[in-house]
């Protein structure tokens, strides 16, 4: 059960990174 809770909470993080990610380059490249 634990290991089901950590896989989600690794895929939330890793979508949070590559959206921040994403965000910085966008405003990046309106600069």
């Amino acid at each position: 059960m634990m290991d089901k809770i950590m896989n989600k909470l690794g895929y939330v993080v890793i979508g949070l990174i590559v959206s921040a990610l994403l965000l910085i380059l966008v405003i990046g490249v309106r600069i």
